[in-house]
C-alpha cells in the first residue's frame, strides 16, 4: 500500500506502478495519490493545517484509477494502512533549500501524527531537472539550465532529505 503526497510529478511516477507490482508477483496492490497540480511543501502545509479540500484523490485497487476531488490530506492518509508514504517538494523549488524550511519537518510532523499504520515507511520522492527548452517559469530559478538544476536538486536532497531521520528512502528519479 503506497501513498503518494505530490502534484504531477508523483502522478507520472505512479502512473504504471500498480502493472509494474503485479508484474513482479505483488499481490494486493493499493496504490493512492493525494494530487495538487504543482504543489509545494508549504501548500501541502497550509492545506493540512486549514483542513482544506484542495486534492484530487486517486485510488487505484485493481488496476484502474478511480478520482475523488475536493478531498483533505488527512482523508487520503487515512484511508488505508498505507505501508509507505512519498513526498516531494514543487519541482520548481525542488533545488531550493530554503524552500523546504519549516514545512518539510512540519508535513512530516503532520503525516507521522495522522498515519493509520504506525509501522508505515516515509520515502522521498526527488524530482528530476527540467530539459534544457522548458518553458516553467520555476526553470528561471536555475538561470534556465538543466545541469544547473540538476544540481541544485541534488544539494538540496542532501541538505535537507538525506540525513533527515524521518526518511527511511529515496525514489532517485532526479538523479535516474
Amino acid at each position: 500500500k503506497v501513498l503518494a503526497i505530490g502534484n504531477s510529478f508523483s502522478n507520472n511516477t505512479t502512473r504504471y506502478l500498480y502493472d509494474i507490482a503485479k508484474a513482479e508477483g505483488v499481490e494486493n496492490v493499493v496504490l493512492g495519490r493525494l494530487y495538487i497540480g504543482g504543489c509545494s511543501l508549504e501548500r501541502h502545509m497550509r492545506c493540512a493545517t486549514n483542513n482544506l479540500m484542495d486534492y484530487a484523490y486517486y485510488k487505484n485497487t485493481a488496476g484502474t484509477w478511480d478520482k475523488m476531488e475536493n478531498v483533505n490530506l488527512l482523508y487520503g492518509l487515512q484511508d488505508e494502512e498505507w505501508d509507505i508514504i512519498t513526498m516531494q517538494q514543487q519541482s520548481g523549488n525542488s533545488g531550493m533549500p530554503d524552500s523546504y524550511d519549516p514545512y518539510l519537518d512540519q508535513l512530516v510532523e503532520y503525516v507521522n501524527t495522522n498515519k493509520t499504520n504506525p509501522n508505515a515507511k516515509l520515502v522521498w520522492h526527488m524530482t528530476w531537472a527540467y530539459q534544457q527548452d522548458c518553458a516553467q517559469s520555476g526553470f528561471a530559478n536555475y538561470a534556465n539550465n538543466q545541469d544547473t538544476m540538476y544540481t541544485c536538486i541534488v544539494n538540496a536532497y542532501q541538505q535537507k532529505v538525506q540525513n533527515h531521520e524521518a526518511f527511511s528512502g529515496m525514489i532517485p528519479v532526479g538523479t535516474a
